[in-house]
């Protein structure tokens, strides 16, 4: 039979990584960085240290705002921006215009389905 491991759900990743590798009769890679970083210089797109600086400059300019994210709750919906207070004048136009279309307010407990006004006829 085989002198190989067999691989189950119980091993660490890095012992699946080796059973791999001794099956397939491959070398196993330690060093992922200088993979990524020989795979980066092969195909150009390798980072120069401006860059570099330029995202650890964007990651603290940003930090605070992420921070603000994920203590809001990662996930969620965001909260809906609050409608600016209407003047007087402009909740007595609206009202007569509701009137003159035939629309009825409603509050959302009367209507039992989510507040919106419907048109009565």
């Amino acid at each position: 039979e085989d002198a190989t491991p067999a691989i189950s759900a119980e091993m660490t990743a890095e012992e699946r990584k080796k059973a791999r590798a001794a099956k397939f009769g491959l070398p196993l890679d330690e060093d992922a960085d200088a993979k990524k970083k020989a795979r980066a210089a092969k195909f150009g797109t390798a980072a120069t240290p401006e860059e570099e600086a330029k995202v650890k400059s964007r990651e603290e300019r940003f930090k605070g705002e992420l921070d603000n994210l994920q203590a809001g709750g990662a996930g969620k919906k965001h909260a809906r921006a609050q409608k600016p207070e209407m003047s007087e004048e402009e909740k007595e136009r609206l009202k007569k215009r509701a009137e003159r279309f035939g629309i009825v307010e409603t509050t959302p407990a009367a209507a039992g389905g989510g507040g919106r006004a419907t048109r009565g006829a």
